[in-house]
């Protein structure tokens, strides 16, 4: 049994379907950035405390991704903090409708035109760290026993 920092153990849901697993544990979010141009390239997702180098082999989060393990580096990295909940309560303050526009605008900014196309948009990567995808095989093991 796996058992995080917090001396909880984490949990996922299981389908027959490898798309419509969760992701178990505690996670944190990044945003990839090329360093030539400062552009999005990826968002990353990590176990919470994980350290993060900005020289990374992660796994694509995408169960129909033909290469599924890549090396990442040259990049900086931002993480993207929106935290909601702390120790059960909530900590997140709802802004106004017009700072959550905003808000939304300058993110979408950060990525790529090709990516927000309507018609045929170019996929914008997500991937996970190996120490989170190992948490989630690792689990799904456990539970077809």
């Amino acid at each position: 049994m796996i058992e995080n920092e917090h001396g909880s153990f984490p949990k996922m849901k299981i389908s027959d379907s490898q798309a419509k697993l969760t992701l178990p544990g505690l996670k944190t979010f990044y945003r990839l950035y090329r360093k030539d141009d400062g552009s999005a390239f990826a968002d990353l997702i990590a176990l919470a405390g994980q350290k993060v180098s900005e020289r990374i082999e992660v796994i694509d989060a995408d169960p129909l991704a033909t290469k599924r393990r890549i090396l990442l580096e040259n990049f900086n990295i931002k993480q993207v903090p929106q935290k909601i909940f702390e120790q059960g309560k909530k900590v997140y303050q709802n802004g106004s409708v017009d700072d959550i526009k905003a808000y939304s605008k300058q993110q979408l900014a950060q990525l790529p035109p090709e990516t927000q196309r309507l018609k045929n948009p170019t996929f914008y990567p997500v991937y996970l760290t190996l120490e989170l995808s190992s948490m989630q095989e690792e689990l799904l093991s456990q539970a077809k026993g």
